[in-house]
C-alpha cells in the first residue's frame, strides 16, 4: 500500500500532510501561483516543481528564524538543517482500508457520561464477554488470534503454545485452559475499567482539505463539508448516516460528537483516495469539542454504535451558550 497521509517531524516542523492533486485543483480555479508567509510566489501549474504545502502552525520555527523577515529566514533554516545533519522523520502513516479494525478497545472515558440505563449499558460489553468465553472454551479461531498463532512470522512462545500448535486438541486439557485464563486475567481486569471492544476504528483527524486548499490559493472559503458533516470511507465504501466521533482524553458529555457522513464531487475528485482519514467540517467547532484536538496526527474513534449514540446528549453542544 502506498502511503497517502504521513505524520512528519523535523526540527521546528511538526504536522500531518496528505496527498492531493493541487495542480488540478488550482488549474480548475484559475490559480497559477500561490504565495507563502514571506510573500514569495510558487508556481502550481502543470510541470512545475512538486510542492509540500504546510500551514504556518506546522512550522514552529517561524518566530525563531526571523532575522530578515523574508524568505532568507527559510533559507537560513535549511542551512542550519544541513549543518547539523538533521533529517525529516516519518512518525506515522495511514494503513489501507483492508487493514482497518472492525472493533477497537475503548475505555471508561468515553463511556462514563453516556445517559444509558443498566440494560443498554450492560449490552455494550456483550461482544467482549463473548470473546473471552470463546477463548476460555477453547474455540480454535479465537485462541489462535489471541495468542498470535496466525501471524505471518510465528515464533512459539512457551511450552503451552508449542503444545497447542502440535496438537490443537490440547486446548481442552485442563492445564492449558488454566494457562489461557491466566493470560486473560489482564484483559478481564481492564474490562472492569471500561476497556471493552466497541464497533469502530481509529482514524487520522483532518480538517476540510478543500477549504484548506481554497485558503492556500486565496480563494473564497466554501469547503466541501457543511456544519454537522464529516467524510471517511471503509472497505465497503463511503460511510452513510450518523456516526459517533470520540477522542481521548474525554472529560464531559459535550465531547460526544455525532456527525452525518457526507460525500460530493469535490470529495470524490480530490480526497477519495485517502484511507484511514476522518475529515471533519470546518464550519463548526468539532475539533474544539473533541477536547481541543488539532490536526497534527491526532486520531479520532469513529463508530456507528447505536446504543452509544442513544446515550449522547445532543443538546450538550450548546451547554455553554448564554
Amino acid at each position: 500500500m502506498r502511503p497517502t497521509s504521513v505524520l512528519i517531524r523535523a526540527p521546528f516542523i511538526k504536522g500531518m500532510v496528505h496527498e492531493m492533486d493541487y495542480i488540478k485543483f488550482f488549474e480548475e480555479r484559475g490559480v497559477e501561483f500561490i504565495k507563502d508567509i514571506w510573500g514569495t510566489c510558487h508556481d502550481v501549474r502543470l510541470g512545475s516543481t512538486p510542492l509540500v504545502i504546510m500551514n504556518e502552525s506546522m512550522y514552529k520555527g517561524y518566530k525563531y528564524f526571523k532575522l530578515y523577515d523574508d524568505s532568507r529566514d527559510w533559507e537560513r533554516y535549511w542551512d542550519a538543517f544541513d549543518k547539523y545533519n538533521h533529517c525529516i522523520g516519518i512518525v506515522k502513516w495511514n494503513y489501507g482500508l483492508e487493514e482497518e479494525e472492525v472493533y477497537r478497545r475503548g475505555n471508561y472515558q468515553i463511556l462514563q457520561d453516556l445517559d444509558l440505563d443498566y440494560k443498554d449499558f450492560r449490552s455494550l460489553v456483550n461482544y467482549t464477554a463473548e470473546w473471552v468465553e470463546n477463548i476460555v472454551s477453547g474455540d480454535w479461531k479465537y485462541v489462535a488470534c489471541f495468542l498470535g498463532l496466525l501471524a505471518d512470522h510465528l515464533s512459539a512462545s512457551g511450552n503451552y503454545v508449542k503444545a497447542i500448535l502440535k496438537k490443537p486438541m490440547m486446548l481442552h486439557e485442563k492445564g492449558v485452559r488454566k494457562h489461557l485464563v491466566r493470560q486473560l486475567d489482564k484483559y478481564i481486569d481492564e474490562m472492569k475499567c471500561g476497556k471493552i471492544y466497541l464497533e469502530g476504528t481509529n482514524k487520522f483527524s483532518t480538517p476540510d482539505l478543500i477549504m484548506f486548499m481554497e485558503h492556500v490559493g486565496g480563494l473564497e472559503l466554501k469547503g466541501c463539508l457543511e456544519d454537522g458533516e464529516f467524510w471517511t470511507q471503509s472497505l465497503t465504501g463511503t460511510y452513510e448516516g450518523e456516526f459517533l466521533i470520540e477522542r481521548n482524553p474525554h472529560i464531559c458529555k459535550s465531547e460526544h460528537v455525532i456527525l452525518k457522513a457526507s460525500e460530493n464531487e469535490d470529495i470524490k475528485t480530490y480526497v477519495s483516495h485517502l484511507t484511514n482519514v476522518c475529515m471533519l467540517n470546518s464550519k463548526s467547532l468539532v475539533a474544539q469539542r473533541l477536547n481541543g484536538s488539532d490536526f497534527d496526527g491526532d486520531s479520532v474513534f469513529v463508530s456507528d454504535n447505536k446504543i452509544m449514540m442513544s446515550g449522547v446528549d445532543r443538546n450538550a453542544r450548546n451547554a455553554t451558550n448564554p
